[in-house]
């Protein structure tokens, strides 16, 4: 079996709430990315939270992925659900409420029957 056949195999085992997890990261990022160029752009500020703020959320939430991709990889479970949190602390200073919300909701989807099983295979 190639390298290629074998991946391709460990996607398609993976649960759906596993899946979820790495997906849920990128679009936080991306989300982010797309709020610091309509800040720019229209020049909004909104209380304390500006285009600069928003652009250090943005590169916390890309520096943090790092870490949470790492373990998600090497199926480490606990190091992960640690890597979450932190990334979910990046989002407080800007409000980022969105992005508070998707990171409860990865960090729920490690508690799942399913995830626990893969991540303890």
């Amino acid at each position: 079996m190639s390298t290629l056949e074998s991946n391709a195999a460990n996607l398609i085992s993976k649960p759906t709430s596993v899946k979820a997890i790495p997906i849920i990261i990128i679009v936080r990022a991306l989300l982010a990315l797309v709020f610091y160029i309509v800040f720019t752009i229209k020049d909004i500020t909104v209380g304390s939270v500006g285009p600069q703020l928003i652009l250090y959320t943005f590169l916390a939430f890309c520096v943090l992925a790092v870490p949470i991709l790492y373990f998600f990889n090497k199926k480490q479970l606990l190091p992960l659900r640690i890597a979450i949190l932190v990334d979910l602390l990046a989002a407080l200073p800007a409000t980022a409420f969105i992005s508070i919300l998707l990171s409860l909701i990865a960090f729920g989807l490690t508690f799942t029957k399913s995830a626990r099983a893969y991540f303890s295979s």
